[in-house]
């Protein structure tokens, strides 16, 4: 999953001249194909079946919901993709994990547990680390200020030392 998901964001992001509607529509049929080529596989499945009356409004609304907010959530991951490096895009994704609990919280009433809001705030952190990196590394660049013709000059060394040539 983590290869073709890696795969894919690099795919889309490569595909500048692709509008955005038609990519999603590639992704939603290729998900018709994969699920209709595995459901035989399902134990339970009951929609390629005649059992498919005796599910209940309810599941057809979670259905509904679930297919309509994964086409939005590849909607906006696409058009983000178009806008921004797959790397960043990949990692705001890992927040997906700790939005997932938020919204669980809301629904069942149940608190996530310490182990589980600390993994959450490490993952808070490595995207905010990730988002920040540039900004990170210019508070730790080291600078030497070297005369060179009678000017002096400031030379950014990017990996420890640098020798600056007569």
């Amino acid at each position: 999953a983590c290869l073709t998901g890696g795969l894919m964001d690099v795919l889309i992001a490569k595909c500048q001249g692709v509008s955005t509607p038609v990519l999603v529509n590639w992704a939603a049929v290729s998900g018709l194909i994969i699920t209709v080529s595995f459901f035989k596989v399902l134990p339970g499945c009951r929609l390629f079946s005649s059992d498919i009356v005796k599910i209940s409004l309810g599941d057809w609304l979670i259905l509904i919901g679930l297919a309509v907010s994964g086409l939005i959530a590849f909607t906006s991951m696409t058009v983000a993709l178009k806008l921004i490096s797959p790397n960043l895009v990949s990692s705001l994704r890992t927040l997906e994990l700790v939005l997932a609990y938020g919204v669980q919280a809301l629904m069942t009433g149940e608190s996530p547990d310490i182990c589980s809001c600390f993994g959450g705030g490490l993952i808070l952190s490595g995207v905010l680390v990730l988002t920040f990196q540039d900004k990170i590394s210019e508070l730790f660049l080291v600078v030497h200020v070297s005369p060179y013709n009678g000017f002096y000059q400031t030379i950014p060394a990017q990996y420890g030392y640098q020798r600056i040539g007569d």
